[in-house]
């Protein structure tokens, strides 16, 4: 992520930048396994989160049908990533 914000000149420009990276490789994860959620946690997507979901959702959606698009969800655990990853589809009010 530093190399990226080094590379684009600021935290906002390098997140977006690596939120475009990261949607579009869940897109094609997405058209492979067609999940119904994609649970994102750990230490990058909790510090980046405000500069990274806008280009990972914009990715993510594009070239998906409806049916296809699952819902995207950050993990509130950030520190405990797979842990979190299992409380969020444990407990279907958190998703979307």
């Amino acid at each position: 992520m530093q190399e990226l914000q080094d590379t684009r000149g600021s935290r906002n420009e390098g997140g977006q930048h690596y939120g475009y990276r990261l949607g579009t490789f869940l897109r094609e994860l997405a058209l492979m396994f067609q999940p119904r959620s994609i649970v994102l946690s750990g230490g990058i997507v909790h510090d980046y989160w405000d500069h990274i979901a806008g280009g990972i959702d914009e990715c993510l959606r594009a070239g998906l049908r409806d049916d296809l698009q699952p819902s995207l969800i950050r993990s509130p655990y950030p520190e405990t990533a797979l842990i979190g990853a299992k409380v969020v589809l444990e407990n279907p009010s958190m998703l979307r």
